[in-house]
């Protein structure tokens, strides 16, 4: 394992931790407001969880390059280098819309809570990463063909 790669894993476990955090503060902030525990657990699990979808980028990799599963390299995001794409379907601010539309429609909370889980996910993203403003537009991506230096801030294209 290469040096870039522990120091990446470093890089990704605090940005985790971070998102940890958010989402456990997001959880006392609808806790207080609900008193709901099973809608508390599903906008902590959205909020902290969803960076999962990353593995769809990975295992992509995997297969197109023939490579083998090593963690280090998931969690360190190195495969990038070589993949060059990003993916991950659920980082998406369309799903924000359609939840906050599916809240308005059910009249339920649940929606809502996953919508603003989604929002805080994507908002702690925008801070820690050098993205630009489309990079979580799913449409965005899509049309630039998943093209990862197309997310980057300040990409012209």
């Amino acid at each position: 394992m290469t040096e870039l790669c522990v120091s990446s894993v470093g890089k990704t476990l605090r940005h985790e931790l971070l998102h940890l955090i958010a989402a456990g503060l997001l959880g006392v902030v609808v806790w207080s407001i609900s008193k709901n525990t099973a809608v508390i657990l599903i906008t902590f699990a959205v909020c902290f969880f969803l960076d999962l979808d990353h593995l769809v980028d990975y295992l992509s990799y995997l297969i197109k390059f023939r490579r083998q599963v090593v963690i280090a390299e998931f969690f360190s995001g190195s495969y990038f280098e070589q993949w060059r794409k990003f993916i991950t379907p659920l980082h998406s601010w369309e799903l924000v819309i359609a939840a906050i539309v599916a809240g308005a429609v059910t009249q339920s909370t649940w929606p809502l809570c996953v919508a603003l889980a989604l929002a805080v996910h994507y908002l702690m993203d925008y801070i820690t990463n050098p993205v630009n403003v489309w990079a979580y537009w799913f449409i965005y991506r899509a049309r630039h063909r998943w093209h990862k230096p197309a997310i980057a801030r300040g990409f012209i294209g």
